[in-house]
Order: C-alpha cells, then sequence, then structure tokens
C-alpha cells in the first residue's frame, strides 16, 4: 500500500518483487488495517508477527530498494506474551508507528514510534489497559495519531494521540446497533 493505505504493486519481468522478510507471518485480518506502506521518500515499510522464542512478536521491515532487500527490527515485544493485529502509520516528519493488541490476559493495546534520525525504537507505550482487540490506526495532516479498536463489551474505541499527549477514550459504536466495522 501507500502511504494512505492503498494497494500498490511491483512487478518486474512478470515477477512480484516485493515479498516480506524471511519468517514473516501475513497479519491484516482487521478491517482498515495497514500493514505494508511506502513512506514519502518512497521507503516501503512492513510490520507482520514473527514466532521467536515460541511467542509471537511484532517486527517491521524497510525496504529501500522496493522490497528486494529488507531490514528487520523487533517493534512490539514484551518478552512474554503473543502479540496480534500490528497496524502501521508514518507521519509527515518521517516517524513511523506500530500498534498492536498485547495479548496478555488483560488484551492491552500498545504502540511503538520509530525515530527517523536515530533508527530506533521508543519504550512500548500503552493505549489501552483491557479488552481491546483489533486496534488499527491513521495520522491525520497535523501528524496526530488516530488509534480505533473493538472492547469485548461489544463498543468500539477512540483515542487520539497528539503533541499534548493520549487524550481520554471515546466510544464510537456499538455492535447491537450495526456499527460493526468502523474503520479510521
Amino acid at each position: 500500500t501507500d502511504t494512505r493505505g492503498r494497494m500498490i504493486n511491483k512487478w518486474e519481468n512478470g515477477q512480484s518483487i516485493l515479498s516480506l522478510p524471511a519468517g514473516a507471518t501475513a497479519t491484516g485480518s482487521v478491517p482498515g488495517q495497514r500493514t505494508i506502506l511506502r513512506s514519502f521518500n518512497g521507503t516501503i515499510w512492513a510490520c507482520y508477527l514473527k514466532t521467536v522464542a515460541g511467542r509471537k512478536d511484532v517486527y517491521v521491515a524497510y525496504s529501500t530498494n522496493n522490497g528486494k532487500t529488507w531490514t528487520e527490527q523487533a517493534a512490539g515485544t514484551d518478552g512474554t506474551n503473543n502479540m496480534n493485529s500490528p497496524s502501521l502509520a508514518i507521519d509527515s516528519k518521517g516517524y513511523v508507528y506500530c500498534c498492536w493488541q498485547n495479548g496478555a490476559g488483560s488484551m492491552a493495546i500498545q504502540y511503538s514510534r520509530r525515530d527517523p534520525i536515530a533508527g530506533t525504537w521508543a519504550a512500548l507505550t500503552q493505549i489501552d489497559a483491557t479488552n481491546k482487540t483489533d486496534v488499527t490506526m491513521f495520522i491525520d495532516k497535523y501528524d496526530n495519531v488516530h488509534f480505533a479498536c473493538y472492547l469485548n463489551t461489544g463498543t468500539y474505541s477512540y483515542k487520539k494521540l497528539t503533541s499534548a499527549g493520549l487524550g481520554a477514550a471515546e466510544t464510537i459504536g456499538n455492535a447491537s446497533d450495526g456499527t460493526v466495522n468502523i474503520q479510521v
């Protein structure tokens, strides 16, 4: 997909030259979830689950040569639990955001941000603490990050991250009234 989440295909001599790193588990079952993006400078970014020491961790890889080779980095792990449903977004300054569900009993939603200068991922930040699944996100023209997820109570929750910090949770839909496929 490109920076707005639209699909891209790269073919050379009738063969796809865009393939994920070895060991990557395809993700993206959540509507609106972005797992492959192209940044404004042409770098391709992909997030996926990778089994490490018997658990699924979130990895992000990037390619500067249209997917021929990849540089892989761990973005989401707590060293104990399986992670699920990773999603990517890139802001106008080149910061790459990755969010996911921590598969522990609490099913917390977490994210990390990659600094484009240092090339390193920040410490994990918790967005919501309990009973959340199917997280997705996008970044608006002001570089605010918007997160949406499903709560096991049958409702949909939304939070906005600005330069001032993470806002309060808002309910944005309810499975019982038919708003079951909210996408941000």
